[in-house]
């Protein structure tokens, strides 16, 4: 009996470990906000862009831009020229739809 409460508890355990460390990652989407904010300012239209470009582009992607977009010396057109067309493109339509500039 006293085994299988030990193995019960090193189960908890580890599992609340991997819950912990999950918690701490975050999203592109998350990234993306956090950074276009830290760059314009502008935390409502950030987010605006977030939602839309969570839903039209890939994780890959949008991982790329958020990347791309950490670079504090890289203008927006710098960003665009290092972005697929499509990544590009998505970006402005959100920034226009927003109303911000990330």
């Amino acid at each position: 009996m006293t085994e299988v409460k030990t193995a019960k508890v090193a189960g908890m355990t580890v599992l609340a470990g991997v819950l912990l460390m999950l918690a701490g990652c975050s999203s592109p989407k998350a990234d993306f906000e956090a950074v276009c904010k830290a760059n314009s300012g502008d935390a409502e239209g950030c987010a605006c862009m977030g939602e839309r470009l969570d839903n039209n582009l890939g994780e890959e992607q949008f991982a790329e831009l958020v990347a791309l977009m950490r670079d504090e010396t890289a203008s927006i057109e710098e960003v665009g020229g290092r972005l697929n067309e499509h990544t590009f493109q998505e970006l402005m339509i959100a920034a226009k739809q927003c109303g911000t500039r990330p």
